[in-house]
């Protein structure tokens, strides 16, 4: 993993060049630059009393598996989902605890969400290199929108089904096609593979939020409970180490400039929160936010 500090959105554009121009790029901000990369089902592992150890994966699964089958249960009441899988996306995007781990193909969107609320610390932008990560060969090639063919992990999903699909707790092994799933993968390795492995996730556009976002998803598909990849960032800098190619960059925004950043992006950029989340709810928080920046302002003035 390498890391940057930038001072202004200009400072930022010229160093996103610097990137490998060959990469294929997917960007996430967050509003702290010492977060790690941990999915929201599994935030606050690295803060258990006595420390995480292997053993705490049995009932961390468990509890995966009952959010997620509650989603499942009552999702229908809302909006319709096809499939498994845009039933996750749109457990993960309507802000339910899962796996998967937002992202985005812009970086300026990026530094906006990493921007977006005043906090008192540095903020971070994330890229990760799609195009030198090793994923295995019966995932097929990434679409053009950076995603995995969601018919390609049906596939591997009768074959080996993720813990947190199953409708009754079971110890998770291979399980060959039989009539009711023919599978579409010729790939043998699949069913004699041992680990899971990382997946981009190109969410259906439920609704105009993730369009506007650009919104990708990844997440580590496994095949046993116990491979519980909950913090990426140690997982992608331990793929770094293997194959020798960087994977990870890191840009920080110091505190000091993130509301000159956020400023500039809504000027040259134009981008607000608003258009981000372009429904009622997105208005709403963008006008309290509005606010509250003019109270600050005129609180600045008045002394």
């Amino acid at each position: 993993m390498t890391s940057d500090t930038v001072d202004s959105l200009s400072d930022y554009h010229n160093k996103l060049r610097t990137l490998n121009a060959d990469g294929s790029w997917i960007y996430r901000g967050q509003s702290e630059a010492d977060w790690k990369l941990v999915p929201s089902v599994f935030r606050g592992i690295g803060e258990l009393v006595p420390p995480y150890e292997d053993t705490d994966a049995e009932w961390i699964a468990m509890l995966e598996r009952d959010i997620y089958r509650t989603f499942d249960q009552e999702y229908v009441k809302c909006m319709p989902a096809k499939n498994h899988w845009d039933r996750l996306a749109l457990a993960q995007h309507y802000g339910t605890p899962t796996r998967l781990l937002d992202w985005t193909r812009s970086a300026s969107i990026a530094a906006y969400f990493a921007t977006a609320k005043p906090k008192g610390k540095q903020a971070a932008v994330w890229c990760l290199n799609l195009s030198r990560y090793p994923f295995p060969d019966f995932l097929g090639r990434i679409t053009k929108t950076y995603g995995h063919r969601k018919a390609v992990l049906g596939s591997i999903a009768a074959q080996r089904q993720p813990s947190f699909f199953q409708e009754i707790s079971k110890t998770l092994v291979p399980r060959p096609p039989g009539k009711r799933a023919k599978s579409l993968l010729s790939d043998s390795a699949l069913l004699d593979r041992e680990e899971g492995f990382l997946v981009v996730l190109d969410p259906p556009k439920f609704d105009d939020r993730i369009e506007a976002q650009k919104g990708l998803f990844t997440f580590h598909y496994s095949f046993d409970d116990y491979d519980l990849v909950w913090d990426l960032t140690r997982h992608l800098q331990d793929v770094e180490a293997d194959i020798k190619e960087t994977l990870l960059h890191k840009f920080v925004i110091p505190q000091g400039v993130r509301d000159t950043f956020r400023g500039e992006l809504e000027k040259s950029d134009n981008l607000n929160w608003h258009q981000l989340f372009p429904d009622i709810a997105g208005l709403g928080d963008w006008l309290v936010m509005e606010r509250e920046a003019q109270f600050k302002g005129n609180a600045a003035l008045r002394k």
